[in-house]
């Protein structure tokens, strides 16, 4: 909260008020720049959108199976692996 916020060392009003605002505006974000930002081996910004545009929910691609994952064209064996991996 704010009043938790600004009980932090070097952490004004102003600050808090800001981070609390970039905080609920980076949850409109798109499920591709939460994936690519994740940093998850061998998933680059194409690879992210296409896992995006393919699964369209995070629930739906941590539950993907390596299987699954190669059957898409754009996903290989190492890419599978990495993303299985980290879920």
């Amino acid at each position: 909260t704010k009043e938790q916020l600004i009980r932090l060392e070097r952490m004004g009003e102003k600050s808090a008020t800001n981070l609390l605002r970039a905080i609920e505006a980076s949850k409109q974000n798109s499920l591709e720049r939460l994936l690519f930002g994740l940093g998850i081996r061998h998933v680059g910004a194409k690879a992210a959108k296409v896992l995006a545009e393919h699964f369209g929910t995070m629930d739906r691609l941590q539950t993907a199976t390596k299987e699954e994952l190669m059957a898409i064209h754009e996903i290989g064996e190492k890419m599978a692996d990495s993303i299985v991996t980290y879920f």
